[in-house]
């Protein structure tokens, strides 16, 4: 926008190649707004006062960047979205939202996973001192960068690096991506960000919060956007927040209605044919077989005994790569439906000569 360019010029010299120092006082202004408006210096030079006057008027500074802020807002669209994907194992979730979001940084939940973790914490990092010292680690080796000293800093988590990342580029789109959002308690490691998840129709939060303290003396401290957030924390309309959810794994939370509704969900269902390796051979008992085929029989004989359908196989629970290798395989497979999908039903699904997981692997 023009009010970003404009606070771009009165903030970075570098960015406009200004042969002119600042001791030349308004000329300094002067020659090179009216060269880049193409402009006569002789009968326009009105023009250069106002950007003067508006780098020497800190209400004036604050209007620009309000301008900014408006601009931001208009540039981006409202393509930005909270999705989760879900479906049986092998459905290709993850791929699905690396082809369709941009910009992804990952992160993957577990229990525990928490919201300090999440936005980020005051946490030790070390700091090196020049020494003349001789220093040695434990195991003898000699100790190059300096005396050791710990200083804590404010180490920002996933959610506040992409936004940031996206403030400072909102003609860019950026993606968070959560694999397994319901292997941690999701809407405690969310916290208070739970409320930044009601969007307007220009994608950014509807509401805003007051971050913490930390936190926000962190905000602060990053001169070139801090302005943002004078009126509070807020999800920018290029942010997109995406997860993978499958909610037949074993020791999932489940998630609330409440955090639910803030949400858009996508189905991934099971393909059983038109997936890259449906042909590629799968060796097992002395016989030969298509992984299209053992995909197909294995799931309508799950579905006969009631299983539920987000306990089935999709086509991508054995990758290609892991096709090549029939020990890496079968062990994989073989371990999957033993132990978690018919642990109760084993004499309805195996041949009844099947009595351990041994006879299993090596049948």
């Amino acid at each position: 926008t023009s009010a970003e360019y404009l606070c771009r010029f009165l903030t970075e010299y570098s960015w406009w190649f200004g042969s002119k120092t600042i001791d030349r006082h308004q000329d300094y202004y002067n020659s090179p707004v009216l060269s880049l408006l193409g402009l006569v210096a002789v009968s326009q030079g009105y023009i250069a006062d106002i950007v003067y006057y508006m780098a020497s008027d800190q209400q004036l500074l604050e209007y620009s960047r309000d301008l900014q802020v408006q601009g931001f807002r208009k540039s981006t669209d409202s393509t930005a979205e909270n999705l989760i994907v879900y479906g049986a194992p092998g459905t290709g979730k993850s791929r699905y939202l690396e082809d369709n979001f941009s910009n992804i940084m990952r992160v993957v939940f577990h229990s525990e996973y928490s919201y300090y973790d999440f936005l980020g914490s005051y946490k030790p990092t070390p700091l090196y001192k020049n020494s003349d010292a001789l220093l040695h680690r434990i195991n003898g080796d000699v100790f190059e960068l300096g005396e050791p000293f710990i200083d804590y800093q404010y180490i920002p988590g996933p959610f506040i690096k992409i936004l940031i990342k996206a403030l400072r580029n909102p003609n860019n789109k950026y993606t968070l991506l959560i694999e397994e959002i319901n292997r941690a308690n999701a809407p405690t490691v969310f916290g208070d960000i739970f409320q930044l998840l009601d969007r307007k129709g220009d994608g950014a939060s509807q509401y805003k919060i007051e971050p913490n303290e930390d936190l926000k003396n962190y905000l602060m401290s990053l001169l070139d956007i801090k302005h943002l957030f004078k009126d509070g924390l807020f999800i920018p309309g290029n942010m997109s927040i995406v997860a993978t959810m499958n909610s037949g794994d074993q020791g999932v939370y489940v998630l609330d209605s409440a955090f639910k509704r803030r949400w858009k969900f996508k189905y991934m269902p099971i393909k059983e044919r038109g997936f890259v390796h449906e042909k590629n051979s799968v060796n097992y008992a002395g016989e030969t077989f298509e992984w299209r085929i053992i995909l197909t029989v294995i799931n309508s004989k799950l579905k006969n005994l009631g299983v539920n359908e987000d306990r089935l196989l999709g086509p991508f629970f054995i990758s290609p790569e892991e096709i090549e290798d029939s020990n890496s395989f079968t062990s994989k497979l073989l371990i999957y439906l033993w132990d978690d999908v018919v642990r109760y039903k084993r004499e309805n699904f195996f041949a009844p000569d099947i009595r351990t997981y041994s006879d299993l692997v090596t049948g």
